[in-house]
């Protein structure tokens, strides 16, 4: 497969990084893996979730926005902290530039030649007013312009929040959800085509997201070689996410976030939600007791910025994972340890052997973290994009030793 930017990786191979652990390595003992995905690129990344993670010492996966990101407000993950991030061995996906819907949507009525507004299934793409669209109608391709949306008689002002709930909303809205074009139809379409944006713009999408994120991560040797749709619509997607992409955790949603440990295939990945809406604690400890004791290694996911998921949430879920002898990793790591892809990241390769390092000397033997993160929360005043604030010598060592308690005797 090849990862643009990034060199190829080899899916099937279990090299690692010189220096680092073996895949098959049979002193691992732990009784399941886990990844933990946050969408969207908030600034709660790093305010809230990141913070958390740090205190257990365990990393996660962040599928950012980078053309969020490179605003530079106080609403979104800046540069800056992208890098503390990932050189705390945090991995790094692309879930597109700015969030548009690449995914597929269905067309609900026929609609003759001319016609300017369209009844369709979603109409999230008409938030970006001049993207180019193709409507599928069998064997017909058919281009458009995006000119806007409208819901009902109603038209929908836009603005630049991104949010999973749009596409709740859009569900349980009773109105019929029009996508507004620049020029009538040039054809007739039916009632069973899709429409999405064209493959050449998609491409460049793929591209640009990876190519901007290992702009940041390089210096560190970071690999994006991860991919997340936008609200899990994967249809009309996937086909071009393997150009560029050599892991995507979201290709099949809503199959329970359980995977095979045996040969997973990395593009054909699924995972669910653990913020407090989408699962109760039962649920979620359940799913955790199938992940240590079933051949099956599990990704969550979730929303920092969503009020379902709280502080208490997040360490909950990591408590009670490490209670179970559950080893917290990204993805790139998961799919190492089960044999299916190299892990290309120098941060990623550099914490698995700190790791190792840690568990054949019975404590930590690494020097202070690089990189901490801040308690007052994450902003464009108080982070340049270069850098962010570290913690104390004391405090991380002391933060790293917790954490080792935590995992064998619980919290």
């Amino acid at each position: 497969m090849k990862a643009a930017g990034a060199g190829a990786t080899a899916v099937g191979a279990s090299a690692l990084l010189p220096g680092s652990a073996a895949a098959d390595d049979d002193d691992d003992d732990y009784d399941g893996l886990l990844v933990f995905i946050y969408d969207d690129s908030p600034a709660e990344d790093y305010s809230k979730t990141y913070r958390v993670h740090r205190e257990y010492d365990v990393p996660g996966v962040i599928g950012a926005c980078p053309g969020l990101m490179e605003q530079g407000t106080s609403d979104w993950l800046l540069p800056g902290h992208a890098q503390a991030m990932h050189q705390d061995g945090w991995e790094f996906m692309s879930h597109t530039l700015i969030h548009r819907d690449l995914g597929e949507v269905a067309v609900l009525d026929d609609v003759e030649a001319g016609e300017t507004e369209i009844p369709v299934q979603s109409n999230l793409a008409g938030r970006f007013e001049g993207d180019p669209i193709v409507f599928i109608d069998g064997d017909r391709e058919v281009e458009a312009t995006v000119a806007g949306r409208r819901e009902g008689s109603e038209e929908v002002d836009e603005d630049d929040d991104v949010d999973e709930e749009d596409l709740e909303d859009e569900e349980e809205a009773d109105e019929t959800r029009y996508l507004v074009l620049e020029e009538g139809l040039e054809e007739d379409i039916s009632s069973d085509a899709v429409v999405r944006y064209t493959d050449e713009f998609t491409s460049e999408i793929l591209e640009e997201s990876q190519a901007m994120l290992e702009s940041w991560l390089s210096d560190q040797g970071g690999v994006v070689n991860g991919y997340v749709h936008t609200y899990d619509r994967y249809e009309g997607v996937q086909n071009f996410v393997p150009e560029f992409y050599d892991s995507n955790p979201n290709a099949q949603p809503g199959r329970g976030g359980l995977n095979p440990e045996h040969d997973p295939d990395p593009l054909q990945l699924h995972r669910a939600y653990y913020q407090t809406d989408a699962m109760d604690d039962d649920e979620l400890l359940s799913f955790l007791d199938n992940v240590a004791s079933e051949p099956d290694f599990g990704i969550l996911a979730a929303h920092s910025h969503f009020d379902s998921l709280p502080e208490e949430r997040i360490e909950f879920a990591i408590e009670a994972a490490l209670e179970r002898n559950i080893k917290i990793v990204t993805m790139q790591e998961a799919l190492h340890h089960l044999g299916v892809m190299e892990v290309q990241d120098e941060q990623i390769a550099a914490r698995m052997e700190e790791d190792d390092s840690e568990g054949d000397d019975g404590g930590d033997s690494d020097e202070d973290d690089d990189a901490g993160a801040d308690d007052g929360g994450a902003d464009d005043e108080g982070t340049d994009d270069g850098e962010a604030a570290a913690d104390g010598d004391s405090e991380g060592f002391f933060d790293r030793i917790m954490a080792f308690l935590r995992s064998l005797f619980g919290r």
